[in-house]
């Protein structure tokens, strides 16, 4: 007989407590190097590693018209950051890695996050994790940059690339009289495949803070 209750499923092999690097609590980049989930450590979080998980992993888990990767996001959030404030590069580098830890930690919906208690602690210790290994500034006026330019990428995300009206108008904007920058760079940034989303944030990434 069926019933509405949840089925005994076995308890998973990690268990609160035991957060140690003798684990098996890790994932592996292209490096194969590995990244211990439940106490990750700054040297061992690899650039690359991040940045081609991120070419393949989807925004709004992948409910886009065509795929559009964190790694575009992130590009597109350093770039309005960029026009709007040129010179100030702790907030360029702080957009440009705003979302970085995805790569492990995944695009989770704020709707589901809701649902795991202890998701914020977890995304917490990844993103402090990856601001020491990529020494980025932690002052409350750049997180304030930050958070305004990343909720209106959401927001003209969402409009252009989940309604296919929206998305195909998009795609016709070059040819239409007014033009901004938020608007071309989105545009260019969706045209683009993994290869070359990748070979762009090494660019940025080189020139910008490698000097």
């Amino acid at each position: 007989m069926q019933t509405n209750e949840s089925p005994n499923l076995p308890a998973p092999n990690h268990k609160p407590g035991c957060h140690d690097h003798a684990s098996k609590n890790f994932i592996r980049g292209v490096s194969r190097r590995k990244v211990h989930v439940y106490a990750p450590r700054p040297e061992e979080i690899i650039l690359e590693d991040g940045v081609h998980a991120l070419s393949h992993i989807p925004r709004f888990n992948g409910n886009t018209v065509d795929p559009y990767p964190v790694l575009a996001h992130l590009i597109w959030c350093y770039r309005i950051a960029a026009h709007r404030f040129p010179g100030w590069k702790a907030l360029h580098k702080a957009c440009l890695f705003h979302d970085f830890h995805e790569w492990i930690t995944g695009d989770m919906a704020s709707p589901i996050k809701q649902y795991q208690p202890c998701y914020h602690s977890f995304e917490r210790r990844h993103v402090e994790t990856h601001r020491i290994r990529f020494e980025l500034s932690d002052g409350l006026a750049i997180k304030d940059y930050v958070t305004q330019i990343d909720t209106e990428a959401f927001y003209i995300e969402r409009e252009f690339l989940q309604d296919q009206a929206n998305y195909y108008w998009l795609l016709d904007y070059p040819r239409r009289p007014l033009s901004t920058i938020e608007v071309d760079t989105l545009r260019e940034l969706i045209e683009m495949k993994p290869e070359e989303l990748r070979a762009v944030f090494h660019k940025i990434y080189s020139e910008e803070f490698c000097k």
